[in-house]
């Protein structure tokens, strides 16, 4: 009787337990209307029809009377599926805001449905990619119904007629304001002609993702009064024009690859007059651009108001390297012009090729990229509160700066030190002409007596970036090689420190006693280091000790709150520091702050 009665208990507390688990789980249909259309918003408007519209009667009505669709179509969708989505999505075209053909096969799949014109009443963005040329003048004069196209994206097919009147098309387009056109022929001349009474269009931002001439580009810009950013992929000669334009909304002009020598480009644009504020230019083996007094002229005179600029100019080194007549000149762009502006020259070095090597030179803002010391620059400036800004990046303050990046990640074994001086050897001879401020090295293995030779040649670093294994073999130092190191650790006035690659304390602790006046550590704790033992190895410092040491930056790899309640122990238990700052500066990093 007993066993009976707690058998019936036990069926009843399931049962209970059954229901209490059946209420405390969400459902989909559980979500109100408005957050279920966000959340459809960030899905494939066919999927979504495809999914949920015959789910049950509220999921009907809310996705076939209410939802806007945002159609893209997957190139990998079998010839079956794309035939059913225009089954389904068609007779809904009137809601479709966005519509995305990646190829041929999709375009002839729609074709058989109808064409996309004024039915489509709400579409506002549209991406044609690879549409046979024979039906692409037919698509864009039935586009001239769509009443709210404001976005046009076309990548061409190559069999794109020569001498195509695309933008006479485009232009015709009354709503547009974002074009964005990619031809992948080099050779490919489009006919640029406007007629008179088809002059003005409404367009504000053109991305011409093809050759261009500076003639055709005013053509265009004949057409555009509106235009207020400009990206053309490949600028051609020549530059001699009689007109000026006045296109007073203009404010950024980007040239992925500028063919003009600069006298060519400051004819070009001084015939154009526009409040500019960003302006972007990339040339190749060309070193009348490297000319820091001119381009100040340049913006004095005709774009005082220009921000932001953005500058790269590569040359390919393909032999024994060089030393050019511009770069002589290169510490011209560290002068009062460029650091009121905060525009800063870096230069890449890149030997990750055996048989080529390249040189680069780019100026961007100093705001425009986050680099890893300026964490800490800004904490110094900042004395850093309790509350670690979101904002660091953008108050950092700017100073005469000069960025070099050298990289050299081959398979090449490196068996001794004269190896690994091959590529400091090889372009010493640029490092006395600028003064380097920040240095970062990439290579795949590196030998003590490289660094040191490097350190050397120069004298202003302010930081040091380290991406290798550092070669130590202490035993087999010369005396030369010891005598250099105590002048390096003499002469070096390195404040700030990132070691990503080292797994061996002995690297770690050789390198904070090589710079006396090292104050900004950052370092991987994901390598294998035995953390505890690191923390207190550098923190067990003698009180007489000068060094200025007093942050360390932890990349730890995971957003987990047990690290730094597990670093507070170490810190604590072994009385390491008497006040310190712990915190999180982002998902990956943590910030320790002592003195």
């Amino acid at each position: 009787m007993m066993s009976d009665l707690q058998t019936n208990i036990d069926k009843e507390t399931c049962s209970f337990r059954k229901i209490d688990i059946r209420k405390s789980r969400s459902f989909l249909e559980d979500l109100s209307n408005e957050v279920l259309m966000e959340i459809f918003d960030y899905l494939n408007g066919f999927d979504v029809f495809d999914a949920f519209s015959t789910l049950n009667d509220r999921f009907h009505h809310l996705i076939c009377s209410c939802m806007l669709l945002k159609i893209r179509l997957s190139s990998s969708y079998s010839s079956t599926v794309r035939n059913r989505s225009w089954r389904v999505i068609f007779p809904h075209r009137h809601r479709v805001i966005s519509l995305c053909l990646p190829d041929r096969l999709s375009y002839q799949s729609i074709s058989r449905f109808g064409t996309i014109d004024s039915s489509f009443t709400y579409l506002q963005c549209l991406t044609l990619n690879n549409i046979p040329s024979k039906n692409l003048e037919s698509l864009l004069i039935n586009l001239i119904s769509v009443p709210r196209l404001i976005s046009l994206k076309m990548t061409l097919q190559n069999d794109i007629n020569d001498h195509f009147n695309l933008y006479q098309f485009v232009f015709r387009l009354p709503f547009l304001k974002y074009v964005h056109v990619t031809c992948h022929r080099s050779e490919i001349r489009f006919s640029f002609s406007i007629p008179p009474n088809e002059q003005f269009t409404r367009l504000e931002h053109l991305i011409l993702n093809h050759r261009c001439s500076v003639s055709e580009l005013f053509t265009l810009f004949s057409s555009t009064p509106f235009l207020r950013r400009v990206t053309c992929e490949h600028l051609y000669g020549p530059s001699s024009t009689s007109t000026k334009l006045i296109l007073s909304n203009l404010r950024s002009m980007s040239f992925g690859h500028c063919h003009l020598d600069f006298d060519g480009f400051e004819t070009f644009m001084t015939c154009l007059s526009a409040n500019l504020q960003c302006l972007r230019v990339t040339t190749t083996e060309n070193s009348t651009y490297l000319d820091a007094h001119r381009w100040e002229q340049f913006f004095s005179k005709f774009f005082p108001s220009l921000h932001q600029f953005y500058f790269r100019s590569e040359e390919k080194i393909r032999h024994r390297f060089m030393l050019r007549s511009h770069y002589h000149h290169l510490h011209q762009f560290t002068s009062h012009f460029w650091i009121e502006r905060q525009w800063l020259l870096e230069i890449l070095i890149d030997a990750t090729s055996e048989f080529s090597a390249s040189i680069v030179f780019q100026i961007e803002p100093w705001k425009a990229k986050k680099r890893w010391h300026q964490v800490y620059e800004h904490i110094r400036q900042e004395k850093f509160s309790q509350t670690c800004s979101t904002q660091w990046l953008s108050d950092i303050p700017y100073a005469t700066n000069i960025h070099l990046i050298l990289n050299q990640r081959t398979n090449q074994a490196f068996e001794k030190p004269q190896d690994n001086h091959l590529l400091i050897y090889k372009f010493e001879s640029i490092f006395s002409l600028v003064p380097v401020t920040h240095l970062e090295v990439t290579f795949r293995r590196m030998f003590l007596q490289t660094l040191l030779r490097l350190l050397g040649q120069l004298p202003n670093l302010h930081s040091l970036k380290l991406s290798c294994q550092l070669l130590l073999q202490m035993d087999c130092l010369s005396d030369q090689d010891k005598e250099m190191i105590q002048l390096v650790k003499m002469n070096n006035r390195i404040s700030s420190i990132s070691l990503m690659e080292l797994t061996e304390f002995q690297q770690i602790q050789f390198l904070l006693d090589l710079f006396p006046y090292l104050e900004y550590l950052q370092i991987d704790l994901t390598k294998q280091i035995d953390f505890e033992h690191f923390l207190q190895a550098i923190l067990k410092r003698n009180p007489q000790d000068p060094s200025r040491f007093s942050a360390l930056c932890l990349y730890v790899n995971q957003d987990n709150d047990q690290v730094i309640e597990q670093l507070r122990t170490i810190i604590d238990q072994h009385r390491l520091l008497n006040t310190y700052l712990l915190q999180r500066l982002d998902k990956d990093n943590l910030y320790l702050r002592w003195n």
